[in-house]
């Protein structure tokens, strides 16, 4: 059976779209399991796992950009256990939220039953549907003590429709939820950005939080299956992107902390306005220990309910607000940083009016710029009991991940800040959680990677050392090519980059990992397209309409030594420069020499690989400035964009096409790698975009396609140039791809018209008929043969053809000849008919490439989805 050797993928850009599973397992999610939003699909990773459990598995539903993830949980005891996480709740800017389990069942392989063939685990149990614009905002129940609603779990979401919808959720059975949605918030044209859900303490009650463009912070709790908006929190003087809320333990030292008590619920909110604040509600009124709070802290109370004054004797402590008021800067409406009131709501409980207290609690300042997310840490089990750790982590648009710990008084401060220095990212990041018992720490950021730090207790104390993440395109992957002997892949997007992935064959270890580890392109314009012209250089295009040329640096290949073992002669090394650099408002990789100086005024500055460094894959924030390439060569002639380019397999040729319109432009043109010129004339033939170029593996022919529908060979003559022999209108819509078979024997076709062609190269200049038309049920985007023959059950040699579609499935397919011609049947590999479908990606497949090398079958492809995914058989 097929199976996804590695996906690489990134991570979307908002705020909530990760969350770690902190719970045991007990109700089959593993511990430490990662969801995030990846594209249009949900992503599930587990850090740490050996195997299979390290790679990532993306499930597919919806239909555009998830915004929003979160694990369901549920509390298995009120004192002795963590909450558990049931599913993973996800929305979309398709306007839809989907719930998603992980089920126990047998797979089958009846190729008739395509989905049920292709399920390995997690499914989607139930869609939600009313919102009517995109969904932002997501909330789950947390908490030490959670309802169990008669079994039901509660989820709200809201969106920029200006509605919250409260929705219950019941599991039918293990496969299919019924989700209802009870109530509709209408929260106004300053929609809500961020919602947080939590029980009010000592109750059963839930209380909800939301936070938007309004600046406030608006509190609902629920009343007979409905949520009733109680009061608004002033104070954040921008718009409130984040919410979180924990419950806090006092444990046996019930006067550790001043001013809270065992079961208060705390509310961390991080605001556009670069501060976080703390929010706290507390059973009773304004008693003993709210006016302890005043006298002891900044934060607290002025008012109650009807917002009268409080009596003089506190005078002292409003004098503190007014001053640290004055630090902080009076901004926004009425000038308030600091909200100076206290809030009195009453709730009926058991028959009984109940007081709670909601009131801010502390201002946290030391970001400088938006405050993207905040997040508490996980609750764990001490002393048999759970235990809510203070602590809190918060991202931000400084490029700063911080956690912030309060001491003995209570006081919040800054106590570790992790994140970048220099580099691309130059947004920050987007958000942060904590890992399992706060061991680590998950951030991601503008530019799409997902980046971890571990925490490590030395006898000096705290420390945090990043380990290797997650990292993928951010944008559409347009191009992929492997290198001549397959020892590693690039692939080209219109994120503006060029990245290389290899093995990382770690000593002592069998199983091999697959990573990135070199960025050789950072560019300024979209990438479409690229080939590989020798072992280790590659030329890629771009939007503007220049061929780049691009060489190895020695620093690379000693790092492809160390991280995937390939030895290489010193002949290879010798006169390589050791890296490149791109000078500010420049877009060539300027090669950097042994001994040169280097540009300080440069915007990426390479510095040679570390020993210690190298020995496994690089990091994010050394990927971004330190793996260029040496840019060696431009070449131009193009008038418009780059759209495709090929390679002779001899690396004596490069072959390209660019966006064209008319005859004229739809032209292919030539260059010789010798002298970096135009070799001939330029090709004409199509009439429109070339879309894939493709030299047969004797470099004798060129085979392109192109939106015109046709298809175009030509032949090399005896004085070097080619020449055109044939062209064919083969299909009824636009030739997306175009393969040679590895004997040069066939050639196939893949169209939107949902057919594949095969085509004899030798009769077909006299023949126009397709030796073998093969329809599908989707439009076909991609083709791939295999780069050599596969053994059939009845002994015979085929072809195997990949296969990539719109829809984002993979196809693999076995073509052999017979006395008749061709015949197709399905792939004897696994008995597949199709990839699995939570390995497969969640848009069109742009490009499959087989790896070039015996005794294995890997294959990858590359996806508007932005993932870059390796399958091997």
């Amino acid at each position: 059976m097929p199976s996804a050797a590695h996906t690489f993928t990134s991570s979307n850009r908002a705020t909530q779209i990760t969350d770690v599973a902190c719970g045991s397992g007990r109700l089959g999610i593993p511990h430490g399991l990662v969801a995030m939003a990846a594209h249009n699909s949900v992503g599930v990773y587990e850090p740490h796992g050996q195997g299979t459990k390290s790679r990532v598995r993306t499930l597919k539903a919806h239909t555009d950009s998830v915004i929003a993830v979160a694990f369901i949980r549920r509390q298995m005891s009120n004192q002795g256990a963590t909450p558990e996480e049931a599913a993973i709740v996800s929305a979309s800017a398709d306007k839809t939220l989907r719930v998603w389990k992980l089920v126990s069942r047998k797979v089958s392989t009846d190729a008739a039953k395509k989905k049920e063939s292709t399920n390995s685990g997690w499914i989607c149990s139930a869609m939600l549907e009313g919102h009517t614009a995109p969904v932002n905002a997501l909330a789950v129940m947390k908490g030490r003590r959670m309802p169990s609603l008669g079994g039901k779990d509660l989820i709200v979401s809201a969106a920029t429709d200006g509605t919250a919808r409260i929705w219950e959720r019941r599991e039918l059975d293990t496969e299919n939820d019924e989700v209802t949605c009870m109530q509709v918030i209408k929260t106004g044209p300053r929609y809500a950005l961020a919602a947080a859900l939590g029980v009010l303490p000592n109750t059963d009650i839930p209380i909800l939080f939301l936070g938007g463009c309004d600046n406030m912070i608006s509190v609902y709790i629920r009343s007979d299956s409905q949520f009733t908006k109680m009061l608004s929190l002033q104070g954040h003087t921008d718009w409130v992107r984040n919410l979180d809320v924990a419950t806090f333990t006092a444990g046996k030292n019930a006067s550790a902390i001043p001013g809270l008590l065992d079961g208060d619920l705390m509310i961390a909110s991080a605001s556009q306005d670069k501060y976080v604040r703390l929010w706290k509600v507390s059973e009773g009124g304004l008693g003993a220990a709210a006016e302890s709070a005043a006298v002891d802290r900044v934060g607290g109370l002025v008012s109650a309910k009807d917002e009268t004054k409080v009596d003089a004797d506190i005078s002292e402590f409003n004098d503190a607000i007014e001053m640290l008021e004055a630090l902080v800067g009076d901004e926004g409406e009425g000038g308030r940083q600091l909200s100076t009131k206290a809030h009195i709501i009453e709730v009926v409980v058991d028959n009984i009016k109940r007081k709670y207290t909601v009131m801010f609690d502390a201002l946290l300042i030391g970001h400088e710029d938006w405050v993207h997310s905040i997040a508490w840490a996980p609750p764990i089990i001490k002393d048999g009991m759970y235990h809510q750790k203070l602590e809190i982590v918060s991202a931000s648009a400084d490029k700063c991940v911080t956690v912030w710990r309060p001491d003995s008084g209570h006081v919040w401060s800054p106590d570790v800040r992790l994140g970048e220095v220099g580099g691309q990212n130059s947004f920050g990041f987007y958000g942060a959680r904590f890992g399992p018992n706060s061991d680590w720490i998950l951030a991601h950021g503008y530019h799409g990677a997902v980046q971890f730090w571990g925490r490590h207790m030395t006898e000096s104390g705290e420390t945090w050392k990043p380990i290797p993440g997650l990292s993928g395109h951010y944008s559409s992957v347009e191009d992929i090519a492997w290198n001549e002997t397959g020892d590693f892949l690039i692939s080209s997007s219109l994120d503006q980059t060029s990245r290389l992935w290899g093995e990382w064959r770690q000593s002592g270890k069998s199983e091999v990992s697959w990573h990135e580890i070199a960025r050789p392109q950072i560019h300024g314009y979209d990438l479409h397209c690229l080939a590989m012209v020798h072992k280790y250089g590659f030329v890629s295009g771009a939007d503007e309409k220049v061929i780049r040329v691009f060489e190895a640096s020695k620093t690379f290949l000693e790092s492809l030594q160390n991280i995937s073992g390939i030895v290489e002669s010193q002949e290879v090394y010798k006169e390589r420069p050791i890296g490149a650099s791109v000078p500010a408002l420049g877009l060539s990789n300027k090669a950097i020499l042994p001994g040169a100086a280097i540009d300080t005024n440069a915007q990426l500055i390479f510095e040679p690989m570390a020993p210690d460094v190298v020995q496994g894959p690089p990091l994010e924030q050394y990927l971004i400035q330190h793996t260029l390439w040496p840019e060696v060569n431009k070449l131009y002639g193009h008038g418009y964009e780059l759209i495709s380019i090929a390679a002779s397999h001899d690396g004596k040729f490069v072959a390209s096409s660019s966006k064209a319109a008319v005859y004229d432009h739809a032209v292919i043109r030539v260059w010789s790698t010798s002298n970096w010129k135009e070799s001939q004339i330029p090709l004409s033939s199509h009439s429109s975009t070339v879309t894939s170029i493709q030299f047969s593996h004797n470099d004798k022919y060129i085979l392109s396609c192109g939106r015109d529908r046709m298809w175009s060979l030509f032949e090399a003559a005896e004085d070097g140039t080619f020449k055109l022999t044939v062209a064919n209108a083969a299909h009824a819509r636009i030739i997306w791809g175009c393969s040679w078979s590895h004997d040069d024997k066939y050639f196939g076709t893949a169209s939107r018209d949902k057919t594949v062609k095969i085509w004899n190269r030798e009769l077909a200049t006299t023949n126009a008929d397709a030796a073998l038309t093969i329809k599908l049920e989707c439009s076909v985007t991609s083709i791939a043969f295999s780069p050599r023959f596969h053994q059939h059950s009845n002994g015979s040699n085929v072809y195997l053809v990949a296969v990539g579609h719109e829809d984002g499935s993979i196809q693999i397919m076995s073509v052999r000849e017979t006395g008749t011609g061709l015949i197709s049947t399905v792939a004897e590999v696994g008995d597949m008919l199709y990839l699995p479908v939570e390995d497969c990606p969640g848009a069109a497949v742009k490009k499959l490439a087989w790896r070039p090398r015996d005794g294995e079958w890997v294959l990858a492809s590359a996806s508007e989805d932005h993932s870059v995914r390796i399958y091997s058989f």
